[in-house]
């Protein structure tokens, strides 16, 4: 497996600067040979390519630490949300009976004022 990366990556364009060729083919036998200046160049190859897996290992986890703080957020979000939408229906019930209360004591007063001037009126 390792040798068919080594070869995917010896098979780039030669012409840009991040392309390796650490993959010879040798011409009297055929045969795809690592020549021994290459052998250092690709062990610092794969080096940085344990490196770079590392840090994006690590990255992971800092994205997946921040995925479950989010949604630790969105619960604690959805509770709030909950218990707000309640405390609206409780004060839009008050506010309901508020508003009754007030409309029954604006027609008693309508009614009483309307009796002492029909009263008043009558003469009696």
């Amino acid at each position: 497996m390792m040798l068919l990366s080594i070869w995917t990556i010896s098979l780039g364009n030669s012409a840009s600067p991040t392309t390796y060729e650490f993959i010879v083919i040798d011409p009297k036998t055929g045969n795809a040979i690592i020549p021994a200046d290459k052998i250092i160049p690709l062990a610092n190859y794969i080096k940085q390519l344990e490196e770079l897996n590392k840090n994006l290992k690590k990255q992971i986890e800092i994205y997946e630490r921040m995925k479950e703080n989010y949604e630790m957020q969105i619960e604690s979000l959805k509770a709030e949300n909950e218990r707000l939408q309640k405390e609206l229906a409780e004060k839009k019930k008050e506010n309901f009976w508020e508003k009754v209360r007030s409309i029954s004591w604006q027609v008693l007063a309508i009614i009483n004022v309307g009796t002492i001037i029909y009263i008043f009126l009558k003469g009696g």
